[in-house]
């Protein structure tokens, strides 16, 4: 049987946490979508937005990648890297022409990892919509899958940290990197002519003084110790103003130069480094948030206090008899089909779109969250034993199954 894997966590989900993260270049918002540059080699794409989704493929520095959105914890969803694909089922496509023929079919993310790995489901096609195929599987249990392309409006994920978007001035400031050529004198010199000494050459210091380099070199130290620092920005700042005087005060031949590309450089990574404190401010709002579905789940976990006593519900006598009904013929009760059963608790996250009450076993597991239908007060029915119906499905934003309480009735829970 293929490995499953499920997210067991509970986490809001995309649409519970406004988006709030954007880039600045010379002042500009970045747009959806942009191009950006992987940084490091081994970056792995997901098929979601988070650690527990499994790896699909792996990017190298240099990779070119198309972002899309920014989401919550600091991942980029991106367009499908080259060596992407997906599966879908056989018997649900045409094979000759690649032409969908069922009414709705879930396409699932394939690894380059695993084969086994295709739980996700990324969207879902409809009949007249067409793929191209690229191969075809068998699994385990004798069902053939089909290799694919991945369709229109299906996506990945990476580490916000491992990307840098290249926007004009991102590219500008590569170009003016210390470590690689520039591309185009960065300004005009002049040369005196024999014999003649221009107005600049007499407050020049002399080539081989050594000060102006050792200066550059302590300069040069500082810029990179900066990676270390909790926060560094204001350190950028500061330096950016020690290079600048440092340039304005000496007259070497070639070191204005020299110190314009330091300038550039610590721009690209001031640059980043906002950028990762932007994902982290992010991060940081996301956690705030998982902490209260967290505290949720501990209050159901712990109840406030212990479940009232009721005596149990005999059948009612009828007016003349007192004998009670036989134990070994118990009278015949209509059979409710519930959603759910269990205890009803109160939560209390202080988030104004999480629902405020969750049903629970008796043990205190965690069986689904409550939202009721106008007319239902849940209030009265807290710590009691309730069957209730209604439409119950799994939502992807809690991460849990959400019933919508339609009728409430108690009933007595086996232990």
């Amino acid at each position: 049987m293929p490995r499953r894997r499920h997210v067991v966590s509970i986490t809001l989900g995309l649409s519970l946490l406004p988006l709030a993260l954007t880039s600045i270049v010379r002042g500009e918002s970045i747009k959806f979508p942009y191009e950006a540059v992987v940084d490091s080699d081994n970056v792995l794409v997901r098929s979601g937005p988070g650690r527990r989704y499994y790896p699909t493929g792996r990017l190298a520095a240099s990779d070119r990648v198309v972002v899309h959105r920014h989401d919550p914890g600091g991942w980029c969803m991106i367009a499908p890297p080259e060596g992407s694909f997906s599966w879908i089922p056989a018997d649900a496509v045409d094979r000759d022409t690649g032409t969908v023929t069922a009414t709705s079919v879930a396409i699932r993310v394939g690894s380059r990892f695993d084969d086994s790995d295709r739980d996700v489901v990324a969207r879902r096609l409809s009949r007249g919509e067409t793929v191209h195929v690229l191969g075809q599987l068998e699994t385990t249990d004798g069902r053939i899958l089909l290799k694919i392309q991945p369709p229109r409006l299906e996506y990945r994920w990476v580490t916000g940290g491992t990307i840098s978007p290249l926007s004009s001035a991102i590219r500008q400031a590569r170009a003016d990197d210390p470590y690689q050529p520039p591309e185009t004198p960065r300004e005009k010199t002049t040369t005196a002519a024999p014999g003649k000494i221009s107005s600049r050459t007499d407050r020049r210091a002399s080539p081989t003084d050594p000060a102006p380099h050792q200066a550059l070199e302590a300069l040069d130290d500082s810029f990179r110790k900066l990676p270390s620092r909790p926060s560094p920005l204001g350190a950028f700042k500061k330096l950016e103003t020690d290079y600048r005087r440092l340039m304005e005060t000496t007259r070497v031949a070639g070191f204005q130069s020299l110190v314009r590309r330091r300038l550039a450089s610590l721009k690209r990574h001031r640059f980043r480094q906002s950028q990762i404190e932007e994902f982290q401010a992010l991060t940081r709002a996301t956690d705030h948030r998982d902490a209260a579905i967290r505290q949720a789940a501990h209050q159901v976990a712990r109840p406030a206090r212990p479940a009232p006593v009721t005596a149990p519900q005999s059948p009612r006598k009828r007016p003349g008899t007192t004998k009670p009904a036989s134990p070994k013929q118990p009278v015949a009760r209509p059979v409710l089909r519930f959603s759910g059963a269990g205890i009803v608790r109160p939560i209390s996250t202080g988030h104004p779109r999480l629902p405020r009450f969750v049903l629970v076993a008796p043990d205190g597991r965690l069986l689904t969250f409550l939202q009721p239908v106008a007319g239902i007060n849940l209030n009265g029915w807290v710590n009691r034993q309730v069957g209730l119906t209604g439409p119950r499905r799994f939502n992807r934003d809690l991460q849990s199954d959400l019933l919508t309480v339609q009728t409430i009735r108690p009933v007595r829970l086996r232990r």
